[in-house]
């Protein structure tokens, strides 16, 4: 009578699984592969985000260095007269209805500033101050223009008095910076004699009362003062006398909302202005044709038409430095082109090289192991499948780290470059190994007899290939790119 064994009964196991087994027997092999991998990964994805951010900052740096309006559009327009009881209201309104209308027609890729627009409105001639106690450095009397900008007290302190507010009859209240004041030793509650107009005696004689002083928070060259030249500072001008050049001060006098009506009679006529500053930060290289087909639809294109309807002003007319710019840049950027593609290809040189390496290091290592594979009857396509899932199990999971360690590391709206950097570096790691170590278990073939012409026409036709890439590679803009290297004013 046979006896049954107690205990738990053991059920066959069947081969333990290739991928970790592989893993578990080299884990610092595996450990370096993916250092490897995550490094080259992060360092192919980062260098076209860094290529990117450098030539969005030199945009954005060739535009800063151009001027406080450099990035704007300005829109100027004649003063519209009005004669009705409630004129002083009525333009106020006008002027707020331009400006948001102006506003509404910029978009996408352009983007107005945080700060928003500035507008306002000037007297486009002057009159003279003809008091004697007035400074004179060549025996001229100051001139005085008169302007209006909208929210002046969000970027000025009033150090004295109050913010001028109406006009009586022919005496303007004026509001004078801290500069124009000590120049013309004035202080709140002083009255100016503005005499006649220059440009239209039939004007009459005018008054300025000053009833503040101010000190600008703004710089004095910011994009706010912009518009109203001679109000943060007096300018010293100069007028020929007898082919003598005599110097004289200019000064510009600041008028309050309830004045706006009043200002087109302070000598021939006024002027209104509108300034939008763009966003720099929206500033791409990449959309230099967009932006420059926007500006010029504002300049003189269906946008500018559509702005003279909605404005109903005839003579709006809108002007931009950025035009210009905008040309100096693609010139600069279409110079340095060359240069800039010799760095990422000899990076993807490099990168290739050293994973290849790798792949050929890890197929020494275990060329006697798949040798004996292949004895045992393994099936190629068996045997890359196997080497395919080892190789994925570590190079895809540090891939994709590196990838998103420069896409996290390095901001820039475009992420295109930075992807396809890094899918090929996963790509190149993880078929360098198991193709080269396929290729290497083959069965070895019987040694033919060497070609040395063969080996000669190979030869030339490797260096032929080198010298043809490294030629088209400098050859759209060779001097243009090394007058920028040598000499960047000129680009």
């Amino acid at each position: 009578m046979t006896r049954r064994a107690s205990g738990p009964t053991r059920r066959p196991t069947g081969p333990a699984p290739w991928v970790r087994t592989r893993l578990r027997a080299t884990p610092y092999a595996a450990l370096l592969t993916a250092a490897l991998v995550l490094a080259t990964a992060f360092l192919a994805a980062a260098l076209p985000r860094a290529l990117d951010r450098s030539a969005d900052g030199a945009l954005r740096e060739l535009v800063a260095r151009s001027g406080p309006t450099a990035d704007a559009l300005l829109a100027t327009t004649t003063t519209p007269q009005r004669a009705d009881s409630t004129a002083a209201d009525a333009r106020a309104a006008d002027l707020d209805r331009v400006a948001g209308t102006f506003a509404s027609h910029v978009r996408d890729p352009l983007r107005i500033a945080p700060a928003g627009e500035v507008y306002g409105s000037r007297s486009r001639s002057v009159r003279v101050l003809p008091g004697p106690s007035l400074p004179r450095p060549g025996n001229l009397p100051p001139v005085a223009l008169l302007g209006y900008l909208n929210d002046l007290p969000s970027h000025a302190v009033l150090t004295a008095g109050r913010w001028p507010d109406t006009v009586h009859g022919a005496r303007y209240e004026v509001a004078l910076s801290e500069p124009v004041a000590r120049l013309l030793g004035v202080h709140p509650g002083d009255r100016l004699d503005a005499g006649d107009a220059t440009a239209r005696p039939e004007d009459g004689r005018a008054e300025i009362e000053v009833v503040g002083v101010f000190r600008p928070t703004d710089p004095a060259g910011s994009a706010f003062w912009s518009g109203v030249d001679c109000a943060t500072a007096p300018c010293q001008e100069f007028r020929e006398v007898d082919d003598t050049p005599l110097p004289y001060w200019q000064v510009r006098a600041m008028v309050g909302r309830g004045e706006l009506d009043a200002l087109p009679t302070w000598a021939q006529g006024s002027e209104d202005f509108f300034q939008i500053p763009l966003d720099r930060d929206a500033f791409r290289t990449d959309r230099l044709p967009a932006v420059r087909g926007a500006i010029g639809s504002l300049l003189s294109g269906p946008q500018f038409v559509a702005l003279q309807q909605a404005t109903a002003r005839v003579d709006f007319r809108v002007t931009s430095p950025l035009p210009t710019l905008v040309a100096d840049a693609e010139h600069r950027r279409a110079a340095i082109a060359p240069l800039t593609v010799l760095g990422p290809v000899g990076a993807a040189g490099v990168a290739c090289t050293v994973l290849l390496l790798a792949a050929a290091l890890a197929t020494d290592r275990r060329a006697a192991e798949l040798r004996l594979l292949r004895a045992r009857g393994a099936s190629p396509g068996g045997l890359l499948r196997r080497l395919l899932g080892e190789s994925a199990a570590t190079v895809l999971p540090a891939a994709v780290a590196g990838t998103a360690l420069a896409l996290l590391t390095l901001p820039t709206p475009r992420w295109g470059g930075a992807v396809l950097g890094g899918a090929a570096v996963g790509l190149v790691a993880l078929l360098a190994f198991p193709v080269h170590a396929l290729r290497t278990s083959a069965p070895a073939a019987a040694p033919a007899a060497p070609d040395p012409g063969r080996a000669d026409r190979r030869r030339l036709v490797l260096e032929g290939t080198a010298l043809v890439a490294a030629t088209t590679a400098a050859w759209p803009r060779p001097a243009a790119a090394w007058t920028c290297c040598w000499w960047p004013d000129r680009c």
